[in-house]
C-alpha cells in the first residue's frame, strides 16, 4: 500500500492508474512494505493485457510501449503481439493471458517471445528465459551475450534455446542447478562441451569434462630462469595458495627462459595441479589471478623468505583442464649400459655415428696405406726416383653397416685420389719412365 500527501489531503493509493503521480513535484508517496506483498507499479493503460505472461513478471508487460525489432516503423507492444499470435505466425495459438511455460517450446517461440519482452517488459526478462550458467564448470564463467554463431549473431543463451527445444540434444535438460553428465549420451556430452567452448570464458571448461588435472604457465619477468629453477618450490606453495588447493597437489613441471618460447623477456614455468574433480572452483580461483596477477605476487611474497622473487613480477597465468597430467621432462640422460637406462635411441644413434667416423679414417688409412706401397715400389725400382708427397684431397662417406661400406659416394667438390704421374726427367726415359744410362733407352729403345 501507498500513502499519498500533497500538501493538505492524504489518500491512500493502491490502484495501479494512480500511481502515474509518483515523482511529481506537489506531492510525497509514503510506502509501508509490511502491510501488502507488493505496490502497485507505474502501469500503463492495459494492466490487464491478453499478452502480459510474455514478461516473466506480468506486471512488467506495457502494451503502449513501442515495439521497433528490425521495423521501420515501431508499432506498439500491443499490436506486435497481435500479430504474432495471429495465424501462421510464431505464436499463434499460444495463450499469454496466464502463465506460459517455455522449457519444451520450439525455438522460433522462444526467440519471439525474447525479442518482444526485451522491448516490453521493462527489465527485459522473458517468460522464456532460462538460467543455463550450469552448461560451464564454474557456473560464474557463463557469458549468456556472447555470440557463438557469428554469422547470424546468435548468442549463447540462444543457442542454448535451440538446443533445448523438442527434438534436440538437450530436450528438457535442466542448467540452472549443478548438472550431471554421468550416464548422459555421446550426444548430449559432446553439445554441452561444444556450447561450453565459446561460452565458458576463457577457460571454456564444460561442466562435463572430467577434469582431474588443471594446467597452466605462470610468466615472470624481473628474474632470470636459474633463479627460478633453485626456488621453484616458492611457485609450487604460491600457486597452491592462490588456487585455495594443498600444496602437494601442484607439481612444476618445467622452468624456462621466456626466449625459447618466443617470448621478449622473462621467465615462464609451467606446472600442473591434481584436482580430485574440484576444477570449477581451482579455475575460478586462476581466472581471477588472471585478471589480477598481483593476486601470484602478494602469494609469493607470502612464501619468499629468501626473497628470492622480491625483484619478479607477474605478468600473467594461464589455465586449461586435461584428463591426464602432462608429461614432466626428463633430465638429460646419465644411463649407462648395466642399468638397462632409457636413452637406446640415442645410444645406438651415438654408436652409429661412431662407427661411422672409424669407418671413415678406416678408408682414408687404407687409401693412404695404398698410396705408401705405390710409392714404396716406385723407389724400389729407382733409387734415384724423388720422393712425392701425397695430399689426401677427399674422404668417403657413406653408411658402413656389418663393416661393409655401402652406397659410398665421393665427396663431390674432392676428385678421388689418384696415383701420382711417373717420373720424367733426364736421367728418365720420356717415352716409358725407365732409368736410361747413355742417349738411348735399354727398355724401349726410344732416344732418350
Amino acid at each position: 500500500m501507498s500513502a499519498r500527501w500533497d500538501g493538505g489531503s492524504c489518500y491512500c493509493q493502491n490502484d495501479c492508474e494512480c500511481m502515474d503521480e509518483v515523482g511529481d513535484d506537489d506531492g510525497y508517496t509514503v510506502t509501508r512494505d509490511s502491510a501488502v506483498a507488493a505496490l502497485p507499479v507505474e502501469c500503463g493503460p492495459t494492466p490487464d493485457s491478453p499478452y502480459r505472461h510474455v514478461c516473466a513478471a506480468p506486471v512488467n508487460y506495457n502494451g503502449d510501449t513501442e515495439y521497433d525489432y528490425e521495423l521501420d516503423q515501431a508499432v506498439s507492444c500491443d499490436e506486435a503481439m497481435a500479430h504474432f499470435t495471429s495465424s501462421d505466425e510464431h505464436l499463434a495459438g499460444k495463450d499469454f493471458s496466464s502463465a506460459f511455460s517455455c522449457p519444451a517450446e520450439a525455438y522460433q517461440v522462444k526467440f519471439v517471445v525474447n525479442v518482444v519482452a526485451a522491448e516490453c517488459c521493462g527489465t527485459g526478462a522473458s517468460a522464456c528465459w532460462a538460467d543455463y550458467s550450469h552448461v560451464c564448470a564454474d557456473p560464474s564463467s557463463w557469458t549468456p551475450s556472447t555470440v557463438y554463431l557469428p554469422d547470424d549473431g546468435t548468442t549463447c543463451d540462444q543457442i542454448m534455446d535451440y538446443y533445448t527445444q523438442d527434438g534436440q540434444a538437450l530436450l528438457n535438460d535442466d542448467f540452472s542447478s549443478v548438472f550431471d553428465c554421468g550416464g548422459k549420451n555421446v550426444e548430449v556430452v559432446e553439445t554441452v562441451n561444444a556450447v561450453a567452448e565459446k561460452c565458458c570464458g576463457a577457460s571454456g571448461t564444460s561442466t562435463c569434462v572430467s577434469a582431474p588435472f588443471v594446467t597452466g604457465v605462470l610468466t615472470l619477468s624481473g628474474i632470470t630462469a636459474e633463479a627460478t629453477e633453485a626456488s621453484k618450490g616458492v611457485l609450487r606453495f604460491a600457486i597452491a595458495d592462490v588456487a585455495g588447493v594443498e600444496r602437494d597437489t601442484v607439481t612444476i613441471i618445467g622452468v624456462a627462459s621466456a626466449r625459447r618460447r618466443r617470448l621478449q623477456t622473462g621467465v615462464v614455468v609451467d606446472y600442473v595441479i591434481e584436482t580430485a574433480d574440484s576444477a570449477a572452483s581451482i579455475l575460478a580461483a586462476l581466472d581471477a589471478a588472471a585478471a589480477d596477477p598481483s593476486l601470484v605476487d602478494t602469494a609469493i611474497a607470502a612464501v619468499d623468505t629468501a626473497s628470492v622473487f622480491a625483484g619478479a613480477t607477474t605478468e600473467g597465468i594461464t589455465t586449461t583442464v586435461a584428463e591426464s597430467a602432462p608429461p614432466t621432462p626428463a633430465p638429460v640422460s646419465q644411463a649407462t649400459p648395466s642399468d638397462g637406462g632409457g636413452n637406446g635411441g640415442a645410444d645406438a644413434a651415438s654408436a652409429g655415428i661412431i662407427g661411422g667416423a672409424v669407418a671413415g679414417v678406416a678408408v682414408i688409412a687404407a687409401i693412404a696405406v695404398g698410396a705408401y706401397v705405390y710409392m714404396r715400389r716406385a723407389k724400389d725400382s729407382a733409387d734415384s726416383a724423388p720422393m712425392a708427397e701425397v695430399e689426401v684431397l677427399g674422404t668417403i662417406t657413406g653408411a658402413v653397416e656389418s663393416g661393409v661400406l655401402k652406397d659410398a659416394v665421393p665427396v663431390p667438390s674432392a676428385p678421388p685420389l689418384m696415383p701420382p704421374p711417373p717420373p720424367t726427367g733426364r736421367n728418365f726415359c720420356s717415352a716409358c719412365g725407365a732409368p736410361v744410362q747413355g742417349p738411348f733407352c735399354s727398355a724401349c729403345g726410344a732416344r732418350a
